[in-house]
């Protein structure tokens, strides 16, 4: 491609990035104004753990699955080098959602930025818009700002994202209520309009919302994960692909007044293994809490695929529990599951749940 000579917007937007290095928020921000995208996702590449890793929303995507064959758009973008849009893949009935779109933006609005420094990948950029396509200019003045965005993978998240990250139940206590506080008083302004029916349902989600936080920052996951194995006889496996929503659900089953084993995996092929080589080792799963839009399998697979081994050892059943935010996906199989809760998870949707729950 021949290159276009750098315009004044080019010159505000390599400085712009400059300036906000270190600052993945930031940077994010800019790339919205620039581009018109409604989503951005910046997956660093972690050479240990083989993955890309959004930091700031716990997102994670194996290499592994972007070698394969799967019909995604980053895996293409990741084995051409090259950006890639929905111009060079058509729509398939077996698109890989969980990979290109956990959002569930328009599948035809992606735009995926694969960015490498001295031939070895460093992160992947991943633009979303709701509605529409990017037209081609916003690509052709990414390419000529290339440089500028493998800058930003060159530098960690600012401390205090990365402490939140870290250990999400360790946060500032004293702060969140503030802003809780916050959220209170507009709530109480907004209670004057209950003559509106969508205001009252407004203000009883946000009722609920508060009470949830405000469960979820009295748990203190390092001590959840340091209790002992003894006396464990409820066996749960947690699959979901989003580590945030893994943690927050095992912290909320951890106040149960159960003894209960915890397994976790995060994609469906690794929930799969999970469950047979607990089999094997006599501690099969009873309970397992399954997301839909995973990469390897889809919950819809993994749950298939555990009813037919059952049908052949009918001697223990678990039971699955749907935690996809999108009931329609599990319409056609619902007989596949036992359960199902929505997210965000509510401390009073799990107990009542649990309380249901029989093991066989």
């Amino acid at each position: 491609m021949k290159k276009i000579k750098l315009s004044t917007n080019i010159s505000c937007i390599k400085a712009s990035l400059a300036n906000a290095l270190g600052n993945k928020i930031e940077a994010i921000d800019i790339l919205k104004n620039y581009t018109g995208a409604d989503h951005i996702s910046l997956l660093w590449y972690d050479d240990i753990e083989k993955s890309l890793i959004d930091k700031l929303h716990t997102e994670r995507v194996p290499i592994k699955f972007l070698q394969s064959s799967t019909k995604s758009m980053l895996s293409e973008a990741y084995k051409s080098k090259t950006p890639y849009n929905s111009t060079h893949l058509h729509y398939e009935a077996h698109y890989n959602v969980a990979i290109d779109n956990p959002y569930k933006l328009d599948i035809s609005a992606q735009l995926i930025m694969p960015l490498f420094a001295q031939e070895q990948l460093v992160g992947i950029i991943r633009f979303s818009k709701s509605r529409y396509t990017f037209p081609l200019t916003v690509l052709q003045n990414l390419q000529q700002i290339e440089s500028s965005l493998t800058d930003i993978f060159s530098q960690e998240i600012d401390a205090r994202v990365a402490q939140l990250n870290e250990s999400f139940f360790s946060v500032d206590a004293e702060q969140i209520y503030g802003g809780l506080d916050i959220i209170r008083r507009e709530s109480k302004q907004l209670s004057r309009n209950t003559h509106n029916p969508e205001v009252r349902k407004l203000i009883q989600k946000i009722d609920e919302s508060v009470k949830n936080i405000c469960n979820y920052i009295r748990f203190n996951v390092g001590e959840i994960e340091e209790m002992g194995e003894s006396k464990q006889n409820l066996h749960i496996l947690i699959a979901d692909d989003v580590h945030m929503n893994v943690k927050i659900l095992h912290a909320m089953l951890s106040t149960e007044k159960r003894d209960i084993k915890f397994s976790f995996a995060y994609d469906g092929t690794e929930a799969l293994k999970k469950i047979n080589s607990a089999k094997q080792n006599n501690k099969p799963v009873d309970i397992l809490y399954l997301d839909h839009y995973m990469p390897g399998k889809l919950g819809l697979e993994v749950a298939q695929l555990i009813r037919e081994a059952e049908q052949l050892y009918p001697n223990h059943k678990t039971t699955i529990v749907s935690i996809t935010n999108d009931p329609s996906a599990i319409e056609s199989q619902r007989h596949l599951f036992d359960y199902h809760i929505e997210k965000p998870f509510s401390k009073a949707s799990i107990t009542s749940l649990m309380e249901k729950v029989t093991i066989k």
